[in-house]
């Protein structure tokens, strides 16, 4: 996608788990917080700090959950509640929608990387 990765991204007072960055030197464009285990509001505090301080997209993947309604579910109270102000700029991801993504992407690397080039 023609961006900088970095996986386990540490700016105090986080780590993050995944950024992408435009170039080299500059905030992260892409933030990513992949909750597996832990607090849901620890990963969701780390989101709103990227947001207060570099304004990047955002993007929360929640492993154990197929189904998005029970994904919903579950982040209802905590983005009607403190985390409301990022609520509607931060994308929830299932690791299954992430691999069908990867999937589609990669089978189209040439029309990409056109889509890309400068």
């Amino acid at each position: 996608m023609g961006k900088k990765c970095h996986v386990e991204f540490s700016a105090a007072p986080y780590s993050y788990d995944v950024v992408w960055k435009e170039v080299e030197g500059l905030p992260p464009s892409h933030v990513f917080e992949v909750q597996d285990k832990g607090s849901l509001n620890g990963a969701l505090s780390k989101l709103q700090h990227a947001r207060d301080i570099w304004r990047p997209k955002l993007f929360f993947v929640i492993t154990g959950e197929k189904d998005r309604s029970k994904v919903d579910l579950l982040l209802k109270p905590y983005v009607q509640g403190t985390f409301h102000r990022i609520a509607g700029e931060t994308l929830v991801l299932t690791p299954e929608v992430v691999d069908q993504i990867h999937t589609v992407l990669m089978g189209h690397t040439e029309v990409l990387r056109r889509f890309i080039e400068d």
